[in-house]
């Protein structure tokens, strides 16, 4: 998946209710990029990759909290193997 860091995508803000933050890292541009899970209109958990949760890079909805961590986790992988660097994990609610 390429990760387009100076461009990311907006949305206007819906229902989103924080379940989860998976994992942070630094981008090529020094900013904090988070992972997290979020409760959103419609079925299932929307797993979102950005600067906030309306500033992203990547969401996928999933139908639980289960699926969510392995996206998650692929995205997480996918980085790290890019040579990103992980940041120490945040108190689990709340974006900065």
């Amino acid at each position: 998946m390429p990760w387009n860091w100076a461009h990311p995508r907006n949305l206007p803000l819906q229902r989103l209710e924080l379940l989860e933050e998976h994992w942070r890292v630094l981008t090529p541009t020094g900013r904090v990029v988070t992972c997290a899970s979020y409760r959103v209109d419609g079925p299932g958990v929307e797993v979102r990759v950005g600067y906030s949760p309306t500033e992203f890079h990547s969401t996928q909805r999933v139908a639980d909290a289960t699926h969510a961590r392995v996206v998650a986790q692929m995205w997480r992988d996918s980085l790290i193997a890019e040579g990103l660097r992980e940041l120490p994990a945040r108190t689990p609610r709340g974006w900065p």
